[in-house]
């Protein structure tokens, strides 16, 4: 089946991408994107996402198939609920990041334990207004999620970026082993970062494959889309 856009529904993509953008929030009061800004970059990877991907819009994820590539995956992209807040309406992670789950999934986190591994990932569903998913690996379980903040005070297992090379899209985090980040090159929301700006690291969907298995979210700035990158090694 051909996939083709007509401009009332790809209107409608692009104004449903700017809400779910617009509703992110962070700790940090510092803006660095307009909504003009948003729009391309949710238009630039709308327009480069391929045509099987945007016709399951949902796709079936077959999670507990996946053990022979997570060598793909760095450790920094692991995470794991620390607290329910009022009743599982709103979950904290290890990095004390607190995500809003989706009301009619948030059943499923009941049986979530401190030791389940989760991974944040982009939701799939075209028609959200939750920009992320929150995948437990033990469960197999992933719940819509928005993040909402981030406390300023210090928490070792959170990473800012210590060092940055913005003409070749090179990030160096602060964390214990000094990791390094290659960020995409067509991703223009990496233009806004600075060093000392927050970073949680995601995993990318179709992370198998995709030349840019992970996701970094700057918490740092208010509404910032997501930056694809790839895990490049450590600081000498």
């Amino acid at each position: 089946m051909n996939l083709k856009f007509t401009p009332i529904l790809k209107n409608s993509i692009f104004s449903l991408l700017i809400c779910i953008s617009s509703a992110l929030t962070a700790s940090v009061a510092d803006d660095r994107f307009s909504a003009n800004d948003i729009f391309k970059i949710e238009e630039q990877r709308l327009s480069e996402t391929p045509k099987e991907i945007l016709e399951q819009c949902i796709p079936k994820l077959n999670y507990n198939k996946d053990d022979a590539y997570l060598n793909r995956i760095q450790k920094l992209a692991y995470t794991f609920a620390v607290a329910t807040i009022n009743g599982g309406q709103k979950l904290k992670l290890l990095d004390e990041s607190v995500w809003v789950i989706n009301p009619v999934q948030r059943y499923q986190i009941r049986d979530w334990v401190q030791s389940h591994a989760l991974f944040i990932k982009p939701n799939a569903s075209c028609f959200s207004r939750y920009p992320y998913v929150l995948y437990n690996r033990e469960t197999y379980q992933a719940v819509e999620a928005q993040f909402v903040e981030m406390p300023h005070d210090y928490n070792y297992y959170r990473q800012q970026i210590e060092k940055i090379d913005s003409y070749n899209r090179i990030i160096q985090l602060d964390d214990a082993d000094k990791t390094i980040w290659q960020i995409s090159f067509s991703d223009s929301g990496f233009n806004h970062w600075a060093e000392g700006d927050f970073i949680i690291v995601g995993v990318n969907n179709d992370w198998r494959i995709a030349t840019y298995p992970h996701i970094l979210i700057n918490t740092s700035i208010k509404q910032a889309p997501y930056s694809e990158a790839s895990f490049a090694g450590y600081a000498l």
